[in-house]
């Protein structure tokens, strides 16, 4: 879980879920159904450690605007 219960997402939680898919479960595939406005590089720099053979899919944003949603931007 990487959102708290006010709906809050904690981008340390969501680059620990992402290490963990890679290093802990071995995942294939990774789909990340949410998105945050909050641009890090912590955050980047997870996604870009995601191996090449991993499929990742993240949400783009389902708020009707054009604001763009990390860690699909």
């Amino acid at each position: 879980k990487v959102i708290k219960s006010d709906g809050t997402i904690l981008i340390s939680w969501l680059i620990q879920a992402l290490e963990a898919a890679v290093n802990e479960f071995d995942c294939d595939v990774i789909n990340v159904s949410l998105g945050t406005t909050d641009d890090s590089e912590a955050l980047r720099a997870a996604v870009n450690a995601v191996p090449d053979d991993v499929i990742m899919v993240a949400a783009a944003g389902n708020d009707g605007t054009a604001i763009y949603q990390y860690p699909a931007a």
